[in-house]
């Protein structure tokens, strides 16, 4: 049996969920950024190969990577950047 254990403050939960409240609407789900990612590509386009496939979220501050092989996560990964004058900086954690 495989597990994968993912965990969030709760803080940080509670602020998307009065986020969302705020807009007008009710949260049902709150999904890891990840997960969320994996979701939405399977519900767009299904996940029936069993080739491996790459998402990845180009975000301000950071990119995600996350191959998913038959719906199940076989590689996360995410690297922030910060920039600085005009420069490019990585940094990993």
């Amino acid at each position: 049996m495989e597990v994968l254990l993912v965990a969030a403050k709760k803080e940080a939960v509670d602020e998307y969920v009065d986020l969302v409240s705020l807009a007008g609407f009710e949260a049902v789900v709150v999904d890891v950024d990840f997960f969320a990612l994996s979701n939405a590509y399977e519900a767009t386009y299904g996940m029936s190969s069993n080739e491996p496939t790459a998402l990845v979220d180009v975000g301000a501050n950071k990119i995600s990577i996350i191959i998913v092989q038959q719906a199940i996560p076989v590689l996360l990964a995410t690297s922030h950047w910060v920039v600085r004058n005009s420069a490019l900086k990585f940094r990993t954690n």
